[in-house]
């Protein structure tokens, strides 16, 4: 999902991005974060994490479908629009 985006748009986008000016909803950590978790053998952070992450793809996704476009926040802070054909 994020490739197809990155090949219209030219650009990477976060799923953090899509999914806050899409759903209004934000990750819960980050990568890194989890990588330390990882470390301090806290694997039920990095569960919750992944699971949430997963249930955040399939929402940004299902809306895409649903909508055929998402919404992302671009460097400047301004919401803008982009269409999608899943």
């Amino acid at each position: 999902m994020l490739v197809e985006l990155e090949k219209t748009l030219r650009h990477r986008l976060s799923l953090d991005s899509i999914a806050q000016s899409t759903l209004g909803v934000e990750k819960t950590s980050e990568g890194l974060q989890a990588i330390r978790w990882f470390r301090e053998g806290k694997m039920l952070e990095i569960a919750e994490y992944c699971c949430f992450d997963v249930k955040i793809t399939r929402l940004v996704h299902e809306y895409g479908a649903a909508h055929k476009h998402l919404h992302y926040t671009n460097k400047y802070g301004k919401k803008l629009t982009v269409a999608v054909a899943w």
